[in-house]
C-alpha cells in the first residue's frame, strides 16, 4: 500500500496503469506511447480537486481495510 504524503503520482500509477492497460489492451512496460498516455491521465487527475478527493477517500478505505 502506498501511504506516504506526496506519493499521489505513484498511487495513481498503481491504479491507472493496470486499469488502462486492461481497457486498451496495451502494456506501459513495452509501449512508450502508452506510458506517456498513462502519465497524461495522471497529470490530469493530479490537477483535479475532485480526483484528489477521491484519491484521499481510496487511501482512507485502504488503510481501514489493512487493519
Amino acid at each position: 500500500m502506498i501511504d506516504k504524503p506526496g506519493d499521489d503520482r505513484a498511487m495513481l500509477r498503481a491504479i491507472m496503469e493496470p486499469t488502462l492497460a486492461s481497457a486498451l489492451g496495451r502494456d506501459a512496460a513495452v509501449d512508450p506511447a502508452f506510458f506517456a498516455l498513462v502519465d497524461a491521465v495522471i497529470d490530469t487527475l493530479l490537477a483535479s480537486p475532485e480526483a484528489m478527493r477521491l484519491l484521499e477517500q481510496a487511501r482512507a478505505e485502504m488503510a481501514r481495510a489493512a487493519r
